[in-house]
């Protein structure tokens, strides 16, 4: 009994999955893609993120003082020295998004941005030396990116 009790209720709850991109998965997406660029096909926009959300790792070089401290408690390894030694380079391909390095940065040049949309095709594109300023958010315990538009 309770079991159907928990299925009507799930049943009448509002959805918050967001269809994202398309409502129904197209039989290929390449050629759906075309068809938005044209006009012929809306897409589903991503939802507003959270503020509380983590997302990709923003890092500001100048900030940084390379005392590797990141270095030493990325569970993952995407933290590597940049060819310079004194910096470092984060590979996003491998971040598995814990916020560890930014805990242990003494000077804040490494922050968790709202981004979340960081796959890319091409690798080099992954890497990530500069995210360029950081300011500190609305709620006072995040950072996220300043960005000029």
């Amino acid at each position: 009994m309770s079991t159907l009790f928990f299925l009507l209720r799930q049943a009448c709850r509002k959805r918050l999955t967001n269809l994202f991109p398309f409502p129904h998965m197209p039989e290929s997406l390449i050629e759906a893609l075309h068809v938005v660029q044209e006009g012929g096909m809306e897409m589903n926009r991503p939802l507003p993120t959270p503020p509380s959300l983590w997302g990709k790792v923003a890092y500001n070089r100048e900030r940084c003082t390379g005392c590797g401290n990141c270095l030493e408690r990325c569970p993952s390894g995407a933290i590597e020295p940049s060819a310079d030694k004194k910096k470092v380079e984060i590979d996003i391909a491998f971040c598995c998004f814990c916020g560890r390095c930014v805990d242990s940065c003494p000077v804040s040049a490494l922050a968790m941005s709202d981004e979340f949309l960081c796959s890319s095709l091409d690798r080099r594109e992954m890497r990530l030396a500069d995210s360029g300023p950081l300011r500190l958010s609305g709620e006072g315990d995040l950072w996220s990116l300043e960005r000029k538009r």
